[in-house]
């Protein structure tokens, strides 16, 4: 795995432990429900009721807005991208970034918002500024991000393309469509079937091949058909 940015020292995987049903799945849950907030809620007026769900266990976060934010390298910039929303409106929304490149450079910001009132860095983020001296061109329920990004904006789409592309959630078997077709290309790259072999071989030294079989679907005829009745 390659990570842009020359001196950093990041750790490829973390590890979440707990109890069964303390909230592990959870976080990959929130993960999924922030990035398909962020891909599809210009064409899907309904992702927030769909995809917020408050913890029913405490009354007054009930009434409360669900936080979600990530924090992300991209073309040399550390990036914190957010906002807060509810089942029905964003409550709040804003991105900040810090080029790494730039010794002792404080995070600067791109934009914040409060419910539909913008506050925009015209040097950093025209693309914004442009949209805003417009009439709102955006809905409560909708990422201004979103919206920049389906007016053209250079840096929008390539956040909104980061998203879409870079990021990959697969929540176990709630998606085991997804996962078979993961497997079937891991299986045709030999490489891995290798590596995968010696893991298994390792574990359990009676396996002696891991392949890919193709499916055979064989149709049977009863004998009530074959004697056309």
């Amino acid at each position: 795995m390659y990570f842009p940015g020359g001196e950093l020292s990041l750790l490829k995987s973390k590890a979440i432990y707990g109890a069964n049903a303390s909230g592990k799945s959870n976080v990959v849950r929130a993960l999924a429900s922030m990035l398909t907030i962020i891909c599809d809620g210009l064409k899907d007026e309904e992702v927030l009721p769909k995809r917020i769900t408050p913890f029913w266990f405490r009354e007054e976060n009930l009434l409360q807005p669900s936080f979600f934010q990530i924090v992300f390298i991209l073309d040399g910039v550390q990036y914190r991208y957010g906002f807060e929303a509810s089942r029905e409106r964003i409550h709040s929304e804003w991105l900040f970034g810090k080029p790494l490149h730039e010794k002792g450079v404080r995070e600067r910001y791109y934009f914040t918002r409060e419910d539909m009132d913008i506050s925009i860095n015209e040097i950093h983020f025209k693309e914004g500024a442009r949209l805003q001296e417009n009439a709102p061109l955006f809905r409560e329920n909708s990422l201004f991000l979103a919206v920049s990004a389906a007016f053209n904006g250079p840096l929008a789409q390539r956040l909104l393309s980061f998203f879409r592309s870079d990021i990959l959630t697969v929540l176990g078997i709630e998606e085991s469509h997804h996962l078979g077709k993961i497997a079937l290309q891991a299986m045709s790259d030999p490489i891995f079937v290798e590596k995968a072999t010696r893991l298994l071989q390792a574990v359990d030294p009676g396996i002696q091949k891991l392949a890919r079989v193709e499916e055979q679907v064989i149709l049977f005829r009863s004998r009530y058909d074959a004697a056309g009745k």
